[in-house]
């Protein structure tokens, strides 16, 4: 009998391999073409994400608690 080992996984995270403009505009055109607010407004978090929430909501002038 073959004795199964598991599979050990990692949650995928997009945002870890958005690292260009060029990668931030091809993700965020990848949403557009669908046209689903949903997926629109999800990437533009990743892409929030991957840039850093600080970072973003100090060049806003906003409070990062806000861009959540």
């Amino acid at each position: 009998m073959e004795r199964l080992v598991p599979l050990k996984t990692t949650r995928f995270n997009a945002a870890d391999y958005i690292e260009t403009p060029e990668d931030v505009a091809g993700y965020l055109a990848l949403a557009f073409e669908g046209d689903d607010p949903d997926e629109i407004r999800d990437a533009i978090a990743v892409v929030a994400k991957s840039r850093g929430m600080a970072t973003l909501a100090a060049k806003a002038k906003l409070n990062p608690k806000s861009l959540y």
